[in-house]
């Protein structure tokens, strides 16, 4: 009777305690939701810095994947690789950093002159339109380094960009003018 009440009590704790780390498991799932969804829920399209003074779009999954095959061992976790990823702190290879719906480009001279003389307040009023609760580039029919220089420069100023894939156009989300 001593030994089955043993294990009673034993199979009671064992059960107790892989419990309580499911929930501490579940709580952390949903910590790192919450960050995962505050950085990329409303910035679809975001830029990196690439070797040779270019930049590339790239997207949340992207950044995991680059993360998962090149930044696992550097980085303790994705939440802490994509700070540094967008503010440039880590230079990407271009020959590696590949993938749909990527552009890698160089920055337009004439549009960093812009920006650098007049700001974004300008770039956008110049080169996007404004809609009922958002803006969009007016001229898609520009170079792409041009299009890409622009939106790279609204989203370093934390403008949130996305792609509206049934009218195939960015959607800007102006935040800081």
């Amino acid at each position: 009777m001593k030994k089955l009440l043993c294990i009673i009590v034993m199979l009671t704790f064992c059960f107790c305690s892989k419990k309580e780390n499911k929930v501490h498991r579940k709580e952390r799932i949903k910590t790192t939701e919450i960050i995962v969804d505050s950085l990329f829920n409303n910035y679809g399209i975001m830029f990196v810095k690439i070797d040779g003074s270019k930049f590339a779009s790239t997207n949340s999954n992207h950044l995991r994947r680059f993360y998962n095959r090149n930044f696992s061992n550097k980085y303790p976790s994705f939440e802490t690789f994509v700070p540094d990823a967008l503010a440039q702190k880590i230079i990407f290879e271009e020959d590696k950093f590949k993938g749909r719906n990527i552009v890698v480009f160089s920055l337009d001279k004439n549009i960093k002159t812009e920006y650098e003389t007049s700001g974004i307040k300008y770039l956008l009023n110049k080169y996007c339109e404004k809609g009922k609760d958002n803006y969009t580039v007016k001229n898609q029919d520009s170079t792409e380094a041009k299009f890409f220089t622009i939106l790279y420069y609204l989203f370093m100023n934390g403008n949130r960009i996305s792609f509206d894939d049934v009218g195939g156009f960015y959607i800007i989300k102006v935040k800081n003018v």
